[in-house]
């Protein structure tokens, strides 16, 4: 076949690195061969299609090659008016071209002040302080763009010996949204001893081999010692931006209404200029019944390119069998309610599709097929088997759906696809069973209420769904919060007994159940004690003391007994500090018999300390729960106590 999307190649060469060496450098491979397996299978929703690329290759595409420091980041608009993310590198060492002071990088994408945001996957992120190689092209507008988007930049990270070495950006974590396909040889592709490697270069010797123009053979790497982390540098002041995409389950895009013209540039390098292909992947949208979906051709801002020679997306040549073949992204402001949850709103989009060098490089399936993919992103979709939306209730049609994480060769949607478009655009049906999960109560905290009304209790369960109310002994609660489809949040009103009645009355459910009672206590009362330190990681080891938390630790704190909490006390009032973060991420606290909630206490960025005031209940043995999140690192908590409830 002309493309084949599939991740079979790729596979054997990590698993087989992964499975030489022994020791430390074995379990090493095996971890980056796990995180390329995230990438290849199930992503998160992508708007950029890509084929992995030798590092010979990716040199002679480059303008310069860099080595340098990140010192800062900025969003603004680029001369078209999109939003562009500007990144500043100090260089450590140029190895290719010249470079006039710091590397000035222009990526598109990003949000603006005033919410005008414009969303491109399989972008770099540049995070400041980290040590970087990026493979670059100058832009016609001047300073330089990454060359083919993620397949550019390397990270500079270290083993336990100290010493230092270059990852693919690919291989070094998640990227959501990015459909990775695999390296071909045929029509004109790589040279068999051109292959892309997801293991670790060490940095000196791949150094020297990019000073060299990459023509000769790299030499092997040595195995890492232990495991490996970034490397980073404190000694940069500059501004520190929070990555504003790349993660669709947390964030929601949507038309309103989904009416756009589309207008067509360019022709591509295939029998009929990728019209007919364009046109279809345009109908298939359009032409679902269910949907009120309304995408045509014709002179408008929405613009699809079939023939890009260059984009923001990282290339400045056609695609000859590797590198990046599509991409695209939504653009808008704003924001808009749907069926209960919150979306930005989307007003016009763009899409590229990399020219062919050659002629019919790519079939009309996969040309089509690719469009049809990005259009679907366009519209706000993630990738079917991946990061599952909660209201995708017919399960199992992943595989067989046009917005699958790996490039499908066909024309039509899926009823996967057809599902996601009828909840966000149609009438809210699904194409199986006709019936939602009745939802199920299965714990309500704090155990415990007023009589009087106005606690806030967070309510766990089960298919919850947007539209789903809540009522205490048959009373309506005044607000219902939908937090995911196993959390919602409920302000109780004034009632007698504690029992929870959550009845579906979302439009949309074809249930309409009133489930089980949930029984909890009430009648309790809030006693002050003097503000009195209950935890501190910062002090030596033991029950309420250190060591720090570690990344997606948790641990449970005794606290009754201390500071005048007495046994009886089934809630504290505390405020929580988290300090001397190592690197950006939040604090939940919840009782120790509880799963942790989806809400956080603190949020914080790497070496800041933040604080926060929070009613936590307390777990059958008197003890608070604390979950650290954050990639890696450590951070110190501290728990100040200043009343209980009983």
């Amino acid at each position: 076949m002309d493309l084949a999307f599939f991740e079979d190649e790729l596979f054997k060469t990590l698993t087989s690195r992964a499975g030489a060496g022994g020791g430390c450098a074995s379990r090493y491979a095996a971890r980056v061969f796990l995180a390329l397996a995230i990438v290849l299978l199930p992503l998160a929703a992508s708007a950029t299609s890509v084929i992995p690329i030798s590092d010979a290759e990716l040199s002679r595409r480059a303008d310069v090659i860099v080595r340098g420091v990140v010192v800062s980041n900025a969003v603004g608009e680029d001369v078209w008016g999109r939003p562009e993310t500007v990144s500043q590198i100090v260089p450590i060492e140029i190895l290719k071209g010249t470079v006039a002071g710091r590397l000035v990088l222009h990526q598109a994408g990003g949000v603006l002040a005033d919410g005008r945001f414009f969303h491109l996957w399989g972008r770099p992120e540049y995070e400041v302080g980290t040590e970087v190689i990026v493979f670059a092209i100058a832009r016609p507008e001047g300073d330089f763009q990454t060359a083919e988007l993620l397949l550019g930049k390397f990270q500079v990270w270290q083993d336990a010996s100290g010493r230092a070495f270059a990852l693919p950006e690919l291989a070094t974590g998640h990227h959501p949204n990015v459909t990775v396909g695999r390296e071909r040889e045929e029509r004109g592709g790589p040279r068999s001893e051109e292959r892309y490697s997801a293991s670790p270069r060490e940095l000196r010797g791949f150094a020297s081999y990019l000073r060299g123009g990459a023509v000769s053979s790299l030499d092997p790497s040595p195995a890492p010692v232990g495991a490996l982390a970034p490397v980073r540098h404190k000694d940069v002041t500059a501004d520190r931006l929070v990555p504003q995409w790349g993660n669709i389950g947390g964030n929601r895009w949507r038309w309103n209404p989904p009416t756009a013209a589309w207008q067509l540039e360019g022709t591509a390098n295939m029998a009929g200029g990728g019209v007919s292909e364009a046109l279809g992947a345009l109908a298939s949208w359009t032409d679902d019944s269910n949907s009120t979906i309304a995408f045509t051709a014709g002179t408008a801002t929405s613009k699809m390119y079939l023939n890009a020679l260059s984009s923001p997306c990282g290339w400045s040549t056609c695609v000859s069998g590797s590198g990046v073949v599509g991409c695209g992204g939504p653009r808008g402001g704003g924001n808009h309610t749907w069926r209960g949850e919150s979306y930005a709103t989307i007003t016009w989009g763009e899409v590229w599709l990399r020219s062919y060098c050659s002629f019919n490089g790519f079939s009309s399936v996969i040309t089509e097929s690719i469009l049809l993919h990005e259009l679907g992103h366009a519209l706000g979709l993630g990738h079917s088997d991946t990061d599952v939306s909660s209201h995708d209730v017919c399960r199992g049609d992943e595989s067989a759906a046009s917005m699958r994480s790996t490039v499908q060769n066909r024309r039509t949607l899926g009823t996967d696809d057809q599902d996601a478009i009828r909840w966000l655009y149609g009438d809210g049906s699904n194409s199986c069973a006709p019936v939602q999960p009745a939802p199920v109560v299965t714990s309500v905290y704090p155990s415990f209420g007023s009589t009087a009304g106005g606690s806030v209790v967070t309510i766990r369960g089960t298919n919850f769904q947007p539209g789903t109310s809540v009522k205490f002994d048959g009373i309506p609660a005044s607000t219902v919060t939908f937090v995911d489809s196993t959390t919602l949040t409920a302000t109780t009103p004034s009632h007698s007994t504690g029992v929870v009645n959550v009845t579906d009355t979302n439009p949309d459910s074809q249930s309409g159940t009133l489930v089980n009672g949930f029984t909890y206590g009430i009648g309790s009362f809030f006693y002050t004690v003097a503000p009195c330190r209950l935890v501190d990681t910062r002090n030596p080891a033991g029950p309420r003391g250190g060591p720090a938390l570690g990344a997606f630790e948790e641990r449970s704190f005794p606290v009754t007994g201390a500071c005048g909490i007495p046994a009886t006390a089934k809630a504290l009032s505390l405020n929580v500090t988290a300090t001397e973060p190592s690197v950006a991420g939040y604090i939940r606290l919840f009782p120790g018999s509880s799963p942790a909630p989806s809400a956080s206490v603190v949020n914080y960025a790497a070496g800041l300390t933040r604080a926060n005031n929070n009613l936590a209940g307390l777990g059958p043995n008197g003890e608070i729960r604390v979950r650290c999140d954050q990639p890696s690192g450590s951070v110190h908590v501290i728990i100040d106590a200043n009343g209980y409830f009983e």
